[in-house]
């Protein structure tokens, strides 16, 4: 055999490896090195039944099926979440993971739509939480209506609606509104809810000086000690303007985007689905929600969840 130098054996000899890796995509070389991904968990048939220890029932994923997903659904229901029937079905589709995301949601679950140990024993529970700090409902601007007349009356229809509910309401008025006599102060207090400052012309206060600040809260004819911000636009000249007239300064912490053009039913889910315990939502008079028949949604859906509105 003639000698071959032994850098050239190693060079014929890797040549196989060095064809193979051009033929590997690059996706499939990296995926040796690339981090964890989450994987989805192939659907499967769980069986338990209430005997079942909570700690021993085993982990439901969405379209999973079986007497487990039985219970668990019998369990939504028995705490007046939806889950797409009328009775428990053993299939883990779309309406039973809508009504699990927002149990977790509800219940400060990290909300997966996995039933594992600690979302069995919420829902396990013989209870549903009671929660002390209440919602609070509130509107901005000015009521909607063909007429000043017919505004006022519709919403003095509504103010009553509220009361009858036993709910209390916070009402942001603008000075424009009062002027063209499209809201009734004395009414709205007289159905036990509050009416604060909304400025007299809905400016940005962030834009003005103090003492412009000062003038656009303060509303001929209201007498109030709260006011809130159109836009919630907040700095240190608001804040002092705040300040020097003795005013609270009242924000918001959900915001249902109303204005957006949402249609009433919207309105009240987004409600319904994403306020908690001590929340402030905001909402508009002249939108979809300053109504009877949106409050009364958003009692019955609120108080499904233990919820109370201030």
């Amino acid at each position: 055999m003639p000698h071959v130098p032994l850098r050239r054996l190693l060079t014929f000899a890797s040549l196989p490896f060095l064809l193979l890796a051009l033929l590997i995509p690059a996706s499939a070389a990296n995926a040796a090195v690339a981090p964890d991904a989450a994987v989805a968990v192939p659907a499967a048939v769980r069986s338990c039944s209430s005997a079942t220890p909570v700690a021993s029932r085993p982990t439901l994923n969405y379209k999973d099926t079986g007497s487990c997903v039985k219970l668990m659904q019998q369990l939504l229901l028995n705490k007046a979440y939806k889950i797409g029937a009328s009775a428990p079905t053993g299939n883990y589709l779309s309406g039973t993971k809508a009504a699990v995301l927002l149990f977790q949601k509800n219940n400060r679950l990290v909300a997966d739509a996995v039933v594992g140990p600690k979302t069995w024993a919420v829902l396990a529970s013989s209870k549903t939480p009671k929660f002390t700090s209440p919602v609070y409902l509130t509107f901005d601007d000015c009521p909607s209506g063909s007429t000043s007349t017919a505004a006022r009356t519709a919403s003095n229809t509504t103010l009553k609606t509220a009361r009858d509910l036993g709910m209390h309401l916070r009402l942001y008025v603008t000075g424009d509104c009062l002027k063209a006599k499209r809201f009734d102060v004395a009414y709205a207090r007289q159905m036990g809810h509050t009416v604060c400052s909304h400025t007299n012309t809905h400016p940005e206060l962030t834009k003005l000086t103090l003492s412009q600040i000062k003038a656009e809260l303060q509303i001929p004819g209201l007498t109030t000690n709260c006011a809130r911000p159109p836009y919630g636009a907040v700095n240190t000249t608001v804040r002092t303007a705040f300040s020097q007239l003795g005013y609270r300064l009242d924000l918001w912490n959900v915001d249902t985007n109303d204005w957006r053009g949402k249609t009433q039913t919207e309105v009240t889910n987004y409600v319904i689905a994403n306020a908690r315990p001590g929340d402030v939502v905001l909402m508009h008079m002249n939108h979809k929600a300053y109504n009877s028949s949106a409050l009364k949604a958003i009692k019955a859906g609120l108080s499904k969840k233990s919820v109370n509105i201030k």
